[in-house]
């Protein structure tokens, strides 16, 4: 504490807590936030009392301030660090991304943001899918189901499209082709049978190149999976495709 005596120094208000300069044991003659007592004789006992930092999340740009109601919120889907001075202290939260204070918008579905501060939110890795807007976490991407794909950013599992060799729905669930048949594209459908006089012995065929051409003369049905469906046909004797 310092004594302030009368025509040193004044304070700011009428109010018992002020700004006050020129107290005694202050050496650099600082500005402080002070506690005063009147003391006989017309002096003042001045009791340096620290300052107190705007909570998070809020800003004052208020000089001297003596009041927590000089702490301003900042602006909607923003946050700031404790003793902010600014709105421009004020950040885009995680999982909203903006390039100011004013454009501050929550990420859509597909994409996430993880730290605060002015930045575009990511998109979710192809193979991934996230239907939660304002993810704040890459955790919210969550992996395709077994045997399908998606684009970057994709926002629904139905975006997850069956892999080459593989059919079923959207969003899956995915099968393998069976032996005798073929998927050549990605996406929704069903697997294609090997045309009449083919066979194909391997699941998950994603070309039509793998269904084989039966021996000459010999004959199979549609969808074979062995040489041995491979016949001969009637007027012909031979051990067929064996």
């Amino acid at each position: 504490c310092g004594v302030l005596t009368q025509g040193m120094g004044g304070n700011t208000g009428s109010a018992n807590i002020g700004s006050w300069t020129n107290m005694q044991n202050y050496a650099d003659q600082e500005s402080a936030k002070v506690v005063k007592t009147s003391l006989a004789g017309g002096g003042v006992l001045c009791c340096k009392k620290g300052c107190q930092e705007c909570p998070t999340g809020t800003y004052s740009s208020t000089d001297r301030a003596i009041s927590a109601s000089t702490c301003i919120d900042c602006p909607a889907n923003t946050i700031s660090a404790a003793g902010a001075s600014s709105v421009g202290a004020c950040e885009c939260k995680a999982g909203f991304g903006g390039s100011e204070w004013s454009d501050c918008q929550m990420c859509p579905a597909g994409t996430y943001k993880e730290t605060k501060g002015f930045s575009t939110c990511t998109s979710c890795p192809a193979g991934t899918y996230s239907s939660s807007p304002g993810a704040a976490s890459a955790a919210a991407c969550l992996a395709c189901p077994a045997d399908s794909d998606s684009l970057e950013g994709s926002s629904a599992v139905e975006a997850c499209s069956c892999n080459i060799g593989f059919g079923g729905p959207d969003g899956g669930p995915c099968t393998a082709c069976a032996k005798g048949f073929y998927k050549d594209t990605a996406g929704a459908g069903q697997c294609i049978s090997c045309l009449a006089d083919h066979w194909n012995p391997s699941e998950g065929a994603g070309s039509v190149d793998e269904c084989r051409e039966c021996p000459l003369r010999t004959s199979a049905p549609a969808g074979s999976e062995s040489i041995t469906d491979c016949l001969c046909p009637a007027g012909y004797d031979g051990a067929g495709g064996a």
